[in-house]
Parts: C-alpha cells; sequence; structure tokens
C-alpha cells in the first residue's frame, strides 16, 4: 500500500539524515557557543542532547546501511553513511552501544553471510570489544554509581509497590542512600518507573 511504501522510504533515509546530523553537529561541536547544543561533557549527542540515544540512533542508522549493502554493486554513498555512523558512536562514548555495535555486526554478518566471513567478524568483534574495555576504568565511570543507584532503590520499590511519585526518589534518597550522591534518577527508565509510579504501571 501507499503507507507502506512511505514508511519503507522513510526507513531507508534514516543513514542520510543520521549523516548529516553527524556532520553539523561535530561542526557545531568546534564551537564554544554552540558545543552545549550538540554535546554533553564532551560527548556528541547529535540533535537529542543525550549521547546514548543519539548513539542508539547511529546503530540503527549503521544496522540498516550494513543490511542494504551489496559486495557486488557497491553504493558508496552507503559507505559514507556507515562511516559517519561509526564515527558517532565513538564520539557519544556510549560504552553499551559500542558493545550492542559489535553485537550488531555480528548478528548483520551471520545473517547474511555463511562461514569464513562469520568467523573473521566475530573475531574482529570480540578484538574490537576486548580492546575497548581494557581501557574502560570501572571506578572512575558511571559504571559503579548505577549499580549503588539500583541498589539502594530495590528495597524504597520493595516499600512503596505503589510509588513515590514524581521526585518522590529525589526527595528519599538522602534518608536511605548507602553511598555519597545526588542524582534526580536512577538512570534506569523501568527502575524509575517502578520508583515513580509503582508497580502496576510499570
Amino acid at each position: 500500500s501507499g503507507l507502506t511504501d512511505e514508511r519503507e522510504k522513510m526507513i531507508a533515509s534514516l543513514p542520510m539524515l543520521g549523516c548529516l546530523m553527524t556532520a553539523f553537529s561535530f561542526v557545531m561541536m568546534q564551537f564554544e557557543v554552540f558545543e552545549q547544543w550538540v554535546s554533553v561533557a564532551g560527548r556528541l549527542s547529535g540533535f537529542f542532547q543525550y549521547p546514548n540515544t543519539y548513539a542508539l540512533f547511529m546503530l540503527i542508522c549503521l544496522i540498516l546501511v550494513m543490511w542494504r549493502f551489496d559486495y557486488k554493486k557497491i553504493d558508496w554513498l552507503d559507505i559514507v553513511y556507515g562511516v559517519a555512523a561509526v564515527f558517532g558512536i565513538i564520539m557519544s562514548g556510549s560504552r553499551t552501544v559500542f558493545v550492542l555495535t559489535a553485537v550488531a555486526v555480528i548478528w548483520v554478518f551471520a545473517a547474511k553471510s555463511s562461514g569464513k566471513k562469520v568467523i573473521i567478524s566475530v573475531l574482529a568483534a570480540g578484538a574490537v570489544v576486548a580492546e575497548r574495555f581494557t581501557n574502560i576504568s570501572f571506578g572512575a565511570s558511571t559504571f559503579l554509581g548505577r549499580i549503588l543507584y539500583v541498589q539502594d532503590a530495590l528495597p524504597l520499590i520493595l516499600k512503596h509497590p505503589f510509588g513515590l511519585g514524581y521526585y518522590g526518589y529525589y526527595f528519599i534518597q538522602q534518608s536511605v542512600q548507602t553511598g555519597v550522591y545526588t542524582v534526580v534518577n536512577a538512570h534506569n527508565e523501568l527502575i524509575q518507573i517502578l520508583l515513580d509510579a509503582g508497580v502496576i504501571p510499570a
């Protein structure tokens, strides 16, 4: 139907839009007056104002490019879109999406190829992920902090199954926290819904 065709065209245009957004955002990031609009703490966020969301969008763009890529008939624009997507993911600094990218590459190669190509892609992705994680300092990252937020939030969910209300977690956290921190949310959407609205809506 016409609606389906329009939807497919819109989806097919995502890699191009992602490439343009990355290019514009990276240029804007070089100017102090615009930097705050396209980056967060030196991490590229595009027009999403949140690096992880931007990185996830660029991963979707990369998957679309890889899925339609034809080795027999190379489309150089798709190569540009793919490079822009990888560049954007790296510049976002999102460790979670970086790992998801490796998984996505393996999955696409496995779905489209077989034999040696899959083995090579698995080994390459594994090496990239291993190299990336050896450079991560868990003590200096937000990784341990997020575990602490969840650890402190779970007893609150059990004690208040119908939720604490909007900003309830923020106001009550100092009386239950096992570490020194001040956060508005628990950095986990499901946990936050459980804290705000309770078990039933979640």
